[in-house]
């Protein structure tokens, strides 16, 4: 089933993950992409021919959303450049974890940081293998 391509504008968010120390682009899902098993995924993203490692998740939000409709939002590793209104690739390279519900925003932000270092060790170990 891996990999998954999602190509879509980056569109504004309420700029949570930002405020949890993890900033994120979000894409809108088609139909389609919203079929996708919601969870957790180690991805690489392309925007303006530039690619990054990165770290998506596909779903909800159960713990801080507010709406029932799913988006991807992926933290670039390593990029603090502005993005919204730019096009962006996002391949789901590898799924991590089912997404699920935190008991807090402490909580949420701690599992986010426990993603991203795993997404790096990935990342690291892919580069080790060529």
């Amino acid at each position: 089933m891996l990999p998954i391509t999602i190509s879509a504008p980056v569109s504004h968010g309420r700029r949570l993950g930002h405020k949890l120390g993890a900033p994120t682009i979000n894409q809108r899902l088609t139909s389609a992409e919203q079929e996708i098993p919601y969870g957790v995924y180690f991805s690489r993203c392309t925007v303006d021919g530039r690619t990054y490692d990165a770290v998506t998740n596909l779903g909800v939000k159960p713990t801080v959303g507010t709406e029932n409709v799913p988006v991807a939002e992926t933290h670039l590793l390593d990029c603090e450049t502005e993005l919204y209104g730019h096009d962006a690739r996002t391949e789901l390279l590898f799924f991590c974890r089912a997404e699920k519900r935190f008991p807090s925003k402490e909580a949420l932000a701690a599992a986010i940081s426990r993603d991203i270092g795993a997404a790096r060790e990935y990342f690291r170990n892919k580069s080790e293998e060529k």
